[in-house]
């Protein structure tokens, strides 16, 4: 047991002096350093012997990298030195003394330069976050790991828009990108699809001096648009004519309401123009209008002198009742008209034991299927229908004595007038630019009716009586804006029969003709004054084309139609 513990004894001190040769051996060949780098304590191994001193563990032998020499040159301070200087400044050091670990280590003035480069913090990487595009509604996934990658990051509150112009007629107004609902989505889905064309500058809603010729391309004036109830969802105005006295108002929010104010003319004498009012609605895709001009009255007259009574029924030229309905389908205009109306007047008269008694009136109706553009072919397809009727009736009473009998004769005959009749005309209408830039444009169009009359058979008067006929009527509108406030219009139409046949055999005379006749052409020149939301609009007379400044001396009209907007 001795010898085995004096073995061991020699062995560790064996292995001490080895250690501490090394040591030795390791300083001699050491740089010169200024300072003494700073050990790791967490890494230092220390050996104790069985005294209890601790012995310096040696370094490696085998590490041949030279350590940095400070300097006062401040540009080479990393520089490392040749191994020929390395052998020359090496100067033998004594072994290192054991070093306390928990010691402070003492720093130089050129400690900073030895100093290792702190290690940037390493910084934790971000998730990644998604963006919803505008306008697409994210709809998540059941999936954990999803949810967790497709975290929303903070909203950024958007740029206010500027404020609407509500009023205006444009078609690329935007709204911002909302998610849709459901319900929203299939409401959109179900809407047709209408391709939107670009506006021009000069499209703008004109009074009826514009457009006269009727040409299918050209911007919207006020009569059609009243013809087509629907058309004038949104419009807020009021227009005035004095010459021709019309006028209407528009106005509502959302639903349209609109109301005119016209003159039916007549050509019956004696008979003044009666005024027709027109009420209407209009939502976004359907409008309906109702009219109406009467001229009515009612007498009864009884004299007590001789016991007798007279009657009067009278209904006067002009007196019309109407109303149209029209809706939009598929960007295709539809509109059905129907009319009542006494062209001439009618009466019934009562008086003496006699009666006498006029029967006129029309009943016309007409259906339109449009398709209407500015910037593009337009077309409309039109049916009128229209069955007019007049005939005289009369009725005498008398009483009379024969044979020493008492007798009442009555006596009654109808007269029914040769112009009685049925009349379906269709029409077919075309229009679209044929020149234009950025300030004006020109319409080319052509309207083409085919009318088909056919009369009534009257006994001993009328066998036959039936007209046909093709009626081509070409036309040109042309429009130009003369700076911001001022533009210029005008238009002419020529009207030709191509073809009018008649066949009729009327009081035992036949007659089969065939007629060909162009007709006479009509040219309007007008303008238009706005500033704002104000607008004077005007057609010159041909009188004061010919002599502008003998219209005010000789009291002839300026204009053969005027009207004054004010648009909100």
């Amino acid at each position: 047991m001795i010898k085995f513990i004096s073995m061991n004894i020699s062995k560790k001190i064996f292995l001490a002096a080895i250690s501490l040769s090394s040591a030795t051996i390791w300083a001699q060949n050491a740089p010169v350093l200024t300072q003494q780098p700073s050990q790791d304590n967490s890494a230092e191994t220390i050996l104790q012997s069985m005294d209890g001193e601790s012995i310096q563990p040696a370094a490696p032998q085998d590490s041949e990298i030279p350590a940095p020499i400070v300097s006062s040159d401040t540009s080479n301070t990393f520089a490392p030195i040749e191994s020929s200087e390395m052998e020359n400044n090496a100067v033998a050091e004594p072994a290192p003394e054991y070093v306390d670990p928990n010691a402070p280590v003492p720093v130089s003035e050129s400690a900073e330069l030895l100093q290792p480069m702190p290690k940037p913090e390493p910084m934790p990487m971000e998730e990644p976050s998604y963006v919803e595009p505008a306008g697409i509604s994210f709809i998540p996934t059941d999936s954990a790991a999803t949810q967790t990658a497709l975290q929303p990051v903070e909203e950024i509150p958007a740029a206010e828009d500027p404020e609407l112009d509500q009023t205006a007629e444009s078609i690329w107004d935007t709204t911002p990108a909302m998610p849709l609902t459901q319900q929203e989505a299939e409401s959109i889905a179900e809407q047709p699809v209408q391709a939107t064309a670009e506006k021009h500058v000069l499209d703008i809603f004109h009074g009826r001096a514009y457009n006269a010729v009727g040409n299918e391309a050209a911007a919207a004036n006020v009569a059609s648009e009243i013809s087509t109830p629907h058309k004038m969802h949104n419009r807020k105005f009021v227009y005035i004519e004095p010459v021709d006295g019309y006028g209407v108002v528009s106005f509502g929010e959302g639903s349209t309401f609109f109301l005119a104010f016209d003159n039916n003319k007549t050509n019956a004498a004696n008979y003044s123009e009666l005024g027709l009012v027109t009420l209407g609605y209009a939502g976004q895709n359907f409008g309906f209008s109702l009219e109406a001009a009467t001229g009515k009255s009612w007498s009864y007259i009884d004299n007590d002198i001789d016991s007798s009574s007279t009657t009067y029924k009278i209904t006067n030229p002009g007196t019309q009742f109407g109303g149209t309905a029209s809706a939009n389908l598929a960007n295709i205009d539809l509109a059905l008209g129907v009319t009542y109306a006494n062209p001439n007047g009618s009466y019934f008269i009562s008086e003496f034991g006699e009666e006498h008694e006029k029967d006129e009136w029309a009943l016309g109706g007409k259906l339109t299927v449009a398709h209407t553009t500015s910037n593009a072919l337009s077309w409309s397809v039109n049916l009128n229908f229209l069955r007019y009727k007049a005939s005289t009736s009369s009725k005498t009473e008398s009483i009379f004595t024969e044979n020493g009998e008492t007798y009442k004769a009555t006596y009654k005959s109808t007269v029914t007038d040769t112009t009685t009749r049925v009349e379906v005309i269709p029409e077919f209408n075309v229009g679209a630019p044929i020149l234009q830039n950025q300030k004006a444009r020109v319409f080319l169009g052509l309207n083409t009716a085919v009318p088909l009359i056919a009369y009534d058979r009257i006994d001993g008067v009328v066998s036959r009586h039936n007209e046909y006929g093709l009626t081509l009527t070409p036309n040109v509108l042309a429009e130009v804006a003369l700076g911001q406030y001022v533009m210029a219009f005008g238009s002419v139409s020529y009207c030709w029969d191509v073809a009018d046949y008649r066949d009729s055999y009327i009081n035992n005379v036949s007659v089969k003709a065939l007629e060909m006749e162009s007709g006479e052409t009509t040219a309007i020149l007008g303008m238009r004054l706005q500033y704002e939301f104000a607008a004077l609009e005007m057609a010159f007379t041909k009188q004061f084309l010919q002599n502008p400044f003998g219209s005010f001396s000789d009291h002839d009209e300026i204009a053969m139609s005027i009207g004054a907007f004010v648009n909100f």
